[in-house]
């Protein structure tokens, strides 16, 4: 995928609850059609959504067959999910039931990855995923994360929304947008948006989450009025840095 963005958003209510989007989604620099996105993109909700009866691998068979071509030969569905299990390393659990509250079945780490694992059946060019790491526990997020970022690796583009992630799961990431009041204040390298900061006059405290840190500088201070001036200024400041960043011809991407 070259270039899955230049997304440009405008909104209008008029005060009656509908809004109206204008701008364009860019795929290889072409306006795909609304069955082209569905063929190349793979979303995974915020939650997961399975039958519990059934095992990991019946799952993956079950939406293979719903999700792959018709004339696709049976035995090459078969393999496909194969690929899927070892892919996502969910071989152990392939013949475990997927249960819920009143079923014991999978753990909530093997439940993300196999709402993964529905969407890679199909083999997308991109997949979205809206907080992949709610309600896991900490070394259980990392390890979805990593997940994310060996797809990546491979040529894969993948994008997910994340809140306050710890640490380690944040040096996982190799690109980070940051968002403030629906405004851009930062979309390129973790690394380099910490050197940014910095010349901007913030940078991040020694053994300070850079996440956390981030999160703190572009969010508004409603404590008292004084503190929501103070950070408001600071916004101000971080969002002309972005721009000036990207007048300096470097490399800034666009959503």
């Amino acid at each position: 995928v070259n270039h899955f963005g230049n997304k440009s958003k405008c909104w209008s209510s008029g005060g009656s609850g509908q809004y109206e989007g204008c701008g364009e989604i860019l795929f290889n620099n072409t306006v795909p059609s609304g069955a082209k996105l569905r063929e190349l993109i793979g979303y995974v909700q915020q939650f997961d959504f399975h039958l519990p009866s059934l095992t990991v691998k019946e799952t993956l068979l079950f939406h293979a067959n719903l999700r792959l071509p018709q004339d696709t030969d049976p035995l090459k569905r078969l393999q496909r999910v194969q690929q899927v299990l070892s892919t996502l390393d969910l071989h152990a659990c392939a013949h475990t039931r997927v249960g819920d509250a009143e079923l014991k079945g999978i753990s909530g780490g093997e439940k993300r990855r196999l709402s993964l694992g529905v969407q890679l059946l199909a083999d997308p060019a991109v997949c979205l995923l809206d907080e992949p790491t709610t309600g896991l526990d900490a070394f259980t997020a990392r390890h979805v994360v990593q997940t994310l970022q060996q797809l990546a690796h491979k040529g894969r583009t993948v994008v997910v929304s994340i809140h306050q992630p710890r640490y380690d799961v944040f040096a996982l990431l190799d690109d980070v947008i940051l968002l403030a009041r629906g405004r851009l204040v930062w979309s390129g390298n973790s690394a380099d948006m910490l050197k940014h900061f910095a010349a901007l006059g913030h940078p991040c405290p020694p053994l300070t989450n850079p996440a956390d840190f981030i999160l703190d500088i572009s969010s508004i201070d409603f404590r008292s009025e004084e503190k929501e001036v103070e950070s408001k200024e600071r916004l101000q400041v971080l969002l002309k840095g972005r721009e000036s960043y990207a007048k300096l011809g470097l490399t800034v991407h666009t959503y």
